[in-house]
């Protein structure tokens, strides 16, 4: 988790969901606009999601 904190300027929070959605290899849906920036391979808005 650490890396993606020092990688990025999200909260730690943030950070750690987004750590979270790596190690379990699933989308991280967010409607946090800078979550999605900072992560856009990663992560899906809610209504990407939802489209699916």
């Amino acid at each position: 988790m650490l890396d993606v904190v020092e990688g990025s300027a999200l909260t730690a929070y943030d950070a750690e969901l987004v750590a979270l959605a790596r190690a379990l290899s699933v989308p991280l849906v967010t409607s946090d606009k800078a979550v999605f920036k900072a992560f856009p391979d990663l992560t899906l808005t809610m209504e990407a999601f939802v489209a699916r």
